[in-house]
């Protein structure tokens, strides 16, 4: 009698709660909200070693059936997401240069952490889960759409270094429509790397800004957010337009 195969989407989840209890045990450990230079520099180790945990825990439960492909995609994603990474490094770059007050020394640290705040979240939220439902028979858009709801609730995980309650349902819904948006961009792009570099520099952004380093222009921030939104209706309509298989 044959074996039955375990699911994709069953590891998928056991990697989502794997990474949820440890995002909650580190924020309660730690004590502090990860936004100022110094807070980032505690958080980079953590971070760190979550970012290998889930490449390990990708490497031994979910390549054969979710597997990566490392390389560029650029060419291969809409240009309007080109032209938000253009945007937003310009924006960093040129706040950075305009501030007076920037303190480097605490920019490495968040850039690091960002980093690899990234690599987690696209390992899990993405491949463990957007891919690992997709391959368990979902259609794009549902696994597209399942698995941005479970990433907008991981940030509630949030609550615990001291988020705003009247500002978290807009992380929550910031944090789907940016679920969305990056699972767009790993479909369309068929690489792991673009997603991973466009949530890095949208999150480094905004914690440049409110971390006190930077203030990011009014107005090239409407521009980005614009861009972000119709990235995200983009998305729902071609997600919604691919085959189920």
């Amino acid at each position: 009698m044959q074996e039955q195969k375990t699911s994709p989407a069953y590891y998928g989840l056991l990697l989502m709660i794997l990474v949820t209890f440890m995002a909650t045990v580190g924020v309660f450990q730690i004590k502090v909200d990860y936004i100022s230079g110094n807070s980032m520099s505690q958080f980079f180790p953590y971070e760190f070693l979550m970012a290998l945990v889930c490449i390990g825990y990708w490497y031994i439960f979910l390549r054969i059936d979710c597997p990566l492909n490392l390389g560029f995609g650029f060419s291969k994603t809409p240009i309007s997401v080109s032209l938000f990474l253009t945007l937003a490094l310009a924006l960093v770059i040129l706040s950075l240069i305009l501030s007076r007050s920037i303190v480097f020394k605490e920019i490495l640290p968040i850039l690091g952490t960002t980093f690899f705040i990234c690599i987690t979240e696209e390992f899990t939220f993405r491949v463990a889960g957007s891919q690992a439902f997709h391959n368990n028979g979902l259609s794009q858009i549902k696994a597209a759409l399942l698995s941005s709801l479970l990433f907008s609730a991981f940030h509630l995980v949030h609550l615990f270094a001291g988020a705003d309650l009247e500002l978290m349902p807009y992380q929550l819904l910031n944090a789907f429509i940016m679920g969305v948006v990056l699972t767009y961009i790993y479909i369309s792009s068929k690489s792991i790397l673009v997603p991973i570099a466009f949530h890095t520099v949208w999150d480094f952004m905004i914690f440049l800004n409110k971390s006190n380093q930077i203030k990011i222009q009014s107005i090239l921030t409407l521009l980005s957010l614009t861009i972000v939104i119709i990235l995200f209706l983009w998305a729902i309509l071609n997600l919604y337009k691919k085959p189920k298989s």
